[in-house]
C-alpha cells in the first residue's frame, strides 16, 4: 500500500489537502485499487486562547474519498463518500516531559477506510497521545473506533463493521522541515470482506508503516 498527499495552509487557519493511494489487492481477486481524496480543515480556536494555559486548539474538517475497487459493485456499496470531523488538540508542558493530546469525533460511511467502498454513516471517536522525551522525538499511541457502516442485501442483513484501528509509533523530527515516522498498526482481518456474510471487524491486516513528511 503506497500513499501520498499534499496540503497547503492559508493564514495558519485553513488547510486544503489532496491525496492518492494504490493498494495491491490481486491476492483477493481484485485489481490494484486506486483511492483519491480531497479535504479541508478549519482551525476556529487557537490553543491557549483567552490568555489561558489549558484551552485546546479546536478544528473542524471534511474529506471526500473515492475508490475504484471492484468490491463496490459486488457488495452494492458506493464508490465515494464524505467524512466530517471535529478535533481538539493540546500540548501539555507542565509535565516532566511534554505530552501532546488530541481527541475528536468522526462522521463517516467508510468500509475498510473507504478502500473497498462506502455505505451508511456512523459517528465514532478517535484519539492520540504522544510524549516528547527530546525536542526531536515523539513516541505515542493512536486509536480510532471502527465505523458501523450498516448493511446491504448481499450480506443478508448483517452489519458491516470496521475493526477498531490503533497504532504505536515513533516520530523523528530530523529537521524543522523533515519528519520520519515508523509505526506498527492493527486494523483488523484483511480476509473477512472477501467471504460473504462475514462482515465484522473488517480491516487491511496488521504490520509496519513508514512515512516521510516534508514541509516548507
Amino acid at each position: 500500500w503506497w500513499a501520498g498527499s499534499a496540503a497547503i495552509t492559508f493564514a495558519d487557519r485553513v488547510e486544503v489537502s489532496g491525496g492518492y493511494g494504490v493498494i495491491n489487492a490481486h491476492k483477493y481477486g481484485d485489481k490494484s485499487i486506486n483511492t483519491y481524496n480531497v479535504g479541508a480543515k478549519l482551525k476556529f480556536l487557537d490553543e491557549n486562547a483567552f490568555d489561558t494555559v489549558w484551552v485546546p486548539a479546536l478544528a473542524v474538517g471534511g474529506e471526500w474519498k473515492y475508490t475504484d475497487s471492484r468490491t463496490v459493485e459486488a457488495f452494492h456499496l458506493d464508490d465515494n463518500g464524505f467524512d466530517g470531523y471535529v478535533v481538539a488538540s493540546k500540548l501539555i508542558t507542565q509535565t516532566p516531559v511534554p505530552v501532546l493530546l488530541s481527541a475528536g469525533l468522526l462522521l463517516s460511511d467508510e468500509v475498510v477506510n473507504g478502500v473497498v467502498g462506502h455505505n451508511d454513516y456512523d459517528v465514532v471517536a478517535f484519539g492520540n497521545i504522544d510524549i516528547l522525551p527530546a525536542e526531536n522525538i515523539a513516541i505515542g499511541l493512536e486509536y480510532k473506533q471502527g465505523v458501523d457502516a450498516g448493511d446491504t442485501s448481499v450480506t443478508g442483513g448483517h452489519s458491516i463493521r470496521n475493526h477498531d484501528y490503533w497504532d504505536a509509533h515513533v516520530a523523528w523530527f530530523v529537521t524543522k522541515k523533515l519528519s520520519l515516522v515508523a509505526a506498527f498498526a492493527e486494523t483488523g482481518d484483511k480476509d473477512k470482506f472477501y467471504r460473504k456474510g462475514s462482515v465484522k471487524n473488517l480491516g487491511v491486516g496488521s504490520g509496519a508503516v513508514f512515512s516521510i513528511q516534508y514541509q516548507f
